[in-house]
């Protein structure tokens, strides 16, 4: 036989199909499967949901312990004299949400005579507003205390002084958050400065899509890997490659495997974005709270078609790349109890895909190495070119690289699947494969 014809053998595809149907079909009936399928979307629905849930009570706990401090500090009876005229109610001041007994008082001259009564003043002077707050010559309240009550004070004071300028909620809780100083290169200002997210969004977006990639590809490579090894310890698989090429028979079962997960993931995902939608609009729910917690999962749809096909692209890629080497890794398997040990050397390049995407995410001086070297390019490229971090040209080339990566474990594989299955090595995981190459 001629070097050509052995080359075409190695890498043909010849009863591709059948495997296909034979995937999906066994896929379909194993409740199993199904089962984790369902578990995929309902976690892809409910997550901003449940995070938003989440988020608004861990607020509510810190205002409670906010309000508990203040009722705490032991005062009876609380005046609130103005003499401005912002006229602050006494709803806004917000005392009585917090358990103490407030009144908003007029008049010329105040005298606080209980021992655990105070009274706050505000007037104005030239210098601005000023707030001073007086207790009784004889008080038994820890002064100290009361600092905490006169920072509550200042802080609804002021809230309300920018309400009165015309800013709305949203400029006041920006205002609050104070002004945050920073030394950077000038290459990274250039880059932010041409950015269109923010560092925090970004990041957000980026732990978003990493966990769905995340997610797939423990899923894909623990079933194919756990396919291909159960079938060669039952001695199917020496049956199934009289009919039909070793090639066809690890593609089949990759992209058999694919359409059920990304049927998937699409019905979570669309789902998620319908969700989101209805907790927005309907039920007026402000979801800044699950982005900043670095969960959403309707991210697909965040960056309009465009932002769909890219995000997909680089899904498809990490999909098809853990997957052939699951594929591979499940064919150097000779006995059930080896399935793990040889799946465990898949998740951990996937797991340092995933935990480098987190970490190098936040330092923007080597989103250059994120973008291009795998693994950690498979779960970050997308989003670093959609969120301006990254050329067009670069993400071309991460694809680029990924493809030469794909290539290079397919190219492996035909070289050395049939004999592995076929194989009675007792060695699973990498070694089976050098092993493999050097014979």
């Amino acid at each position: 036989m001629s070097k050509r014809s052995k080359s075409e053998n190695i890498y043909s595809l010849k009863g591709f199909s059948e495997v296909f149907r034979f995937t999906v079909i066994q896929n379909l009936k194993n409740k199993a499967v199904l089962l984790e399928l369902c578990f995929v979307i309902l976690i892809l629905i409910l997550m901003t949901p449940l995070t938003y849930i989440m988020s608004s009570s861990g607020q509510k706990k810190a205002t409670k312990e906010k309000e508990t401090k203040l009722k705490d500090i032991g005062v009876e009876k609380l005046y609130i004299y103005d003499k401005t005229d912002m006229d602050i109610d006494i709803e806004e001041w917000g005392f009585g949400d917090a358990g103490l007994k407030a009144e908003v008082i007029k008049a010329d001259e105040v005298k606080v005579e209980g021992e655990n009564d105070c009274l706050i003043l505000i007037d104005k002077s030239e210098d601005g507003y000023n707030i001073t707050m007086y207790y009784s010559d004889n008080t038994k309240l820890d002064t100290d205390k009361l600092q905490t009550l006169l920072d509550f004070a200042s802080g609804v004071l002021d809230n309300k002084r920018m309400a009165l300028a015309g800013l709305d909620d949203e400029k006041i809780a920006l205002i609050n958050k104070g002004t945050f100083s920073r030394k950077i290169e000038e290459r990274d200002y250039i880059s932010e400065r041409d950015s269109v997210i923010t560092d925090s969004k970004f990041e957000s977006y980026v732990m978003s899509y990493v966990m769905i990639i995340f997610v797939v590809v423990t899923l894909v490579s623990t079933y194919i890997l756990t396919s291909v090894s159960l079938e060669k310890t039952s001695k199917l698989a020496e049956t199934v490659l009289s009919s039909v090429r070793p090639m066809a028979l690890l593609a089949g079962k990759i992209i058999g495997t694919l359409a059920l997960i990304l049927v998937a993931m699409l019905m979570g995902i669309l789902g998620s974005y319908i969700t989101r939608f209805i907790m927005e609009n309907a039920m007026g729910a402000d979801l800044g709270k699950v982005e900043s917690a670095g969960v959403d999962f309707s991210i697909f749809f965040s960056f309009g078609v465009k932002g769909v096909i890219i995000q997909m692209i680089g899904l498809l890629l990490a999909f098809a790349i853990f997957g052939t080497l699951a594929g591979l890794m499940g064919s150097t398997v000779n006995k059930t109890e080896d399935i793990q040990s040889a799946n465990g050397a898949v998740m951990i390049i996937s797991f340092i895909g995933y935990i480098g995407a987190f970490v190098l995410a936040s330092k923007s001086n080597l989103h250059m190495l994120l973008g291009l070297v795998p693994p950690f390019s498979m779960f970050s490229a997308p989003i670093l070119y959609l969120t301006g971090r990254m050329s067009l040209i670069l993400l071309i080339a991460s694809w680029a690289i990924q493809v030469v990566v794909l290539v290079a474990i397919m190219m492996l594989s035909a070289r050395i699947y049939k004999g592995l299955l076929l194989s009675g090595n007792t060695i699973p995981g990498f070694k089976s494969i050098i092993k493999a190459l050097k014979g």
